[in-house]
């Protein structure tokens, strides 16, 4: 059963919102649109997001350069997701992208490519296809889909010699 939110009688003051605010923060660092959506979902107004915003920031409680590196970190260490995913992550979270290059240029290349075999190794060996090119196509089209670069893709089906070249 769902829990619906009854609709408030008055807007959160921004004390109040600035504490509900602080809450949120506290589990995980938070991206800024996270945490306006966050507020103006309980009910406040936007003089009190902001306010509460501009609170947190003060305080340390908000940080977007935080967010977008412990963002990369996780969501690459536990996923394996590729650079292209990861940006694509953190644009729809509306981090800018000084911080976003940033936050992806702290992966090193060699973790980045041991990922990418990672993925692909045990992407082949659950492949059913037969036919190499098609197995090329599809471990291609699943790497993709996790974010990597075909620049880089290319490179790395170098060390598959069952793979067809090109």
């Amino acid at each position: 059963m769902e829990r619906q939110s009854k609709p408030r009688s008055q807007p959160l003051d921004q004390k109040t919102a600035s504490a509900l605010a602080k809450q949120y923060c506290l589990a995980q660092p938070r991206a800024h649109k996270e945490v306006r959506d966050k507020l103006y979902e309980l009910g406040a107004w936007r003089n009190e997001v902001e306010l509460a915003i501009a609170d947190m920031i003060a305080e340390g409680f908000l940080s977007e350069e935080r967010f977008a590196m412990d963002y990369i970190s996780k969501r690459f260490k536990l996923y394996g997701w590729g650079r292209v995913k990861l940006k694509k992550g953190l644009r729809d979270k509306s981090v800018p992208d000084k911080l976003i290059t940033q936050a992806l240029n702290s992966i090193a290349q060699e973790e980045y490519v041991q990922a990418l075999h990672k993925h692909a190794g045990k992407y082949l060996r659950l492949l059913k296809e037969r036919v190499n090119w098609r197995r090329k196509r599809k471990l291609v089209d699943f790497l993709l889909r996790q974010g990597f670069e075909y620049a880089v893709i290319n490179d790395a089906l170098k060390a598959y010699p069952e793979l067809p070249a090109g």
